[in-house]
């Protein structure tokens, strides 16, 4: 006969440990991060935590967790400075490990400045980045977390010549990277932010969604701030990137115009656009987009990116016929298998498909970096743009501020680039051109955007004006001036006098 295991809390601790199972320590604010970090599809993750979130505590609950559970498992956890580990990180260790058994416990090594977990051999190592900054570095690592890289100096250095290096052979190695967001929106963190949240693997969380936080505490956390206007309670508990608003290209962008328009019954008659801004190093970046005339408002719908070492015109055309078709064409439902790699098979499919069923579009229009491409596109692929009228561009800018404060440009969320570009945007230094960025390049597709608005027809109704009418109990006479259509409608009803 089989006695049944009596499980004490003790027990249930003690089995969670020896699996690696450590999620019941975390609050439900934590938990949200692990849910982003569960889903994430890339090695790199990305989180901005608010103060007092517990974001060194999560992190290093990750890194026992994958201890635990791997063999000979190594881990390293970078700090901005050496101070750290002993002020912040250490401490954190002991909170974490306040339950773990006796003889479970990770052994501290001091001297090498890690943790060794007896069980499975794996081992923590702590890096102070300002005393070791290439203390990163390994063969062999299947984790690296970094606690609070928006306060690391030379950051792009240690992911690109440290960090990937030493994770090319592990593609399932996790790199962590959490902070609260930095004194300036000029940090290298910042461009990390931005490829995370075009990856998908990109999470935010402010001092409202810790539930571990009251209402009284956040008072306080306010009034010690300096209000809650000031730039220490906005950047440190809302995780906001305070951007000199001199600076902000389209300083009243709001993620509430990042939006998912559902079709109206008028939406075959909106003028449908292309808007194209060419990259000769960055990126060349083009918009599809339509203007509602009920609602007044400029839809982008897609958009597509590609960068300028990998463009040529066979391949951009392609594109652009494939996004035409994809958002205007019913019945289209081609799939690319990697937009990326696009191959030759496909482009003649897509070509083929065009041929026969060419989307109505009122306007392409692009700027003037290539007068040849355009030409190539007109005459060997059918597409032709028009070449915009420039004019100022600070004039530009400012017609598309004023359609964004007025809430007259929604983004669709897949456009990626462009709302990236509205909402990190910056001028250079002069203010004469847009500021560059690692991950948006020039902000080419805002550049794209400024040239839609600047040929954007909201005059002209596109809607037949006897559309909807009910003709069997209406006449519906054409425009007209008013004694036209008086004249008309006495006619048909046999009426005289005036």
């Amino acid at each position: 006969m089989t006695i049944p295991k009596f499980y004490t809390r003790e027990n249930v601790i003690r089995e969670r440990w020896e699996r690696g199972k450590l999620g019941y320590k975390f609050h439900d604010g934590q938990k949200k991060i692990e849910k982003a970090f569960s889903e994430k599809k890339t090695q790199l993750f990305v989180a901005e935590l608010s103060r007092q979130f517990g974001k060194t505590f999560w992190l290093i609950t990750k890194a026992l967790e994958k201890a635990f559970k791997k063999k000979n498992a190594k881990i390293k956890i970078g700090t901005a400075f050496q101070t750290d580990l002993l002020e912040f990180i250490l401490p954190a260790f002991e909170v974490v490990l306040e339950d773990c058994p006796d003889d479970l416990r990770p052994i501290w090594k001091s001297q090498q400045s890690k943790f060794i977990v007896p069980s499975t051999r794996s081992e923590i190592k702590l890096v102070g980045l300002d005393r070791k900054p290439n203390g990163l570095r390994g063969n062999v690592i299947d984790m690296i977390g970094l606690d609070e890289a928006g306060f690391m100096s030379r950051l792009d250095y240690l992911y690109k010549s440290v960090i990937i290096p030493a994770t090319t052979h592990r593609p399932d190695c996790d790199i962590i990277v959490i902070s609260t967001p930095p004194d300036t929106p000029a940090h290298e963190f910042l461009d990390y932010v931005q490829k995370a949240e075009l990856e998908e693997a990109y999470l935010k969380l402010t001092i409202y969604e810790n539930p571990m936080v009251d209402q009284a505490t956040i008072n306080r956390l306010i009034e010690e701030s300096g209000g809650e206007h000031s730039t220490t309670w906005r950047r440190e508990y809302l995780c906001e990137h305070i951007t000199d608003a001199n600076l902000a290209i389209i300083s009243d962008w709001r993620d509430e115009f990042v939006e998912a328009i559902q079709k109206d019954k008028y939406y075959g008659f909106y003028n449908k656009y292309v808007a194209m801004d060419l990259g000769v190093s960055d990126h060349t970046a083009a918009l599809f987009f339509h203007y509602d005339y009920i609602k007044a408002k400029l839809i982008v719908e897609d958009e597509f990116i590609i960068s300028g070492p990998a463009m040529n015109t066979n391949i951009l055309q392609a594109h652009l016929k494939h996004k035409e078709l994809s958002n205007w064409c019913e019945g289209y439902d081609f799939k690319l298998n990697d937009e990326e790699d696009i191959s030759d098979e496909e482009i003649e499919y897509i070509n083929e498909y065009y041929s026969h069923n060419k989307p109505k579009v009122w306007l392409r229009v692009s700027d003037t970096n290539n007068p040849l491409l355009l030409q190539d596109l007109s005459l060997l692929h059918g597409l032709h743009f028009v070449p915009t009228d420039k004019g100022r561009l600070d004039e530009m800018v400012n017609t598309v501020k004023i359609r964004v404060r007025d809430g007259g440009i929604i983004v669709h969320p897949r456009c990626k680039q462009t709302i990236g570009s509205l909402k990190y945007g910056v001028w250079d230094k002069n203010r004469r051109n847009f500021a560059h960025s690692k991950v948006y390049g020039h902000f080419d597709a805002l550049a794209a955007l400024i040239y839609g608005v600047r040929n954007l027809n909201v005059i002209d109704n596109p809607i037949p004006h006897d559309f909807g009418a009910d003709r069997d109990n209406q006449i519906v006479f054409p425009f007209g001036n008013g004694s036209a259509n008086v004249k008309a409608l006495k006619n048909a009803f046999g009426l005289r006098g005036t």
